[in-house]
């Protein structure tokens, strides 16, 4: 796939690198690597939990996912000229994509609250803790002999949560698309935004 056709398909710089890392195919964990940065920064900027890179960064980052100089500069381009645009024309407010997903983001926690009231999540609420008070006195004990080994392996456990989280995450949207009542809910918001804008 082009660069440009990729750009067409994006908009932020975030996803963008999701998208061409996978192509790539190197895991977030390699990239993060390459970069000296510990094992979750890339899974971080990916999952917007790091939203602003610097242009220096951001260059690193698509060097090191095989695109040219050329390549590069035109990204960085974009990527510059959509954010003047949307600070000058479209307020932050009345984007689509802000509205969709705090519908979204709604449904998916409450549905989650809803989970943790089911007498069958108790067993895995309790199963959950245990292993929370094993892994934290393990970490505990592992920071006091060797903290730069305590430090990668909290890296490692960071992008695992984060990568099923990002999966759990994905899974119930899907299932939440299936239903009717939401699929409604989520069309009122566009048609409500697309008005406003």
């Amino acid at each position: 796939m082009k660069i440009e056709k990729m750009l067409s398909l994006t908009e932020d710089i975030n996803t963008f690198i999701k998208i061409l890392r996978k192509r790539n195919n190197i895991s977030s964990k390699t990239l993060a690597e390459k970069l000296n940065k510990g094992a979750a920064y890339i899974s971080q900027i990916e999952n917007f939990r790091i939203k602003n890179i610097d242009e220096e960064t951001t260059r690193l980052i698509l060097k090191e996912l095989n695109l040219t100089d050329k390549e590069i500069q035109t990204v960085i381009d974009h990527f510059n000229e959509m954010k003047i645009l949307g600070e000058t024309r479209i307020p932050k407010d009345n984007t689509i994509k802000k509205f969709t997903s705090q519908v979204v983001s709604k449904k998916v926690n409450e549905q989650i609250l809803n989970d943790f009231k089911k007498p069958e999540a108790n067993e895995t609420i309790e199963y959950f803790n245990e292993n929370m008070e094993l892994i934290i006195s393990k970490m505990t004990k592992l920071t006091q002999f060797d903290p730069e080994v305590a430090k990668e392996t909290l890296d490692e456990i960071v992008l695992i949560v984060d990568e099923k989280i990002d999966k759990a995450y994905s899974e119930r949207i899907l299932k939440m698309m299936d239903d009717p009542e939401f699929r409604e809910q989520l069309i009122s918001v566009l048609a409500g935004t697309i008005e406003v804008s």
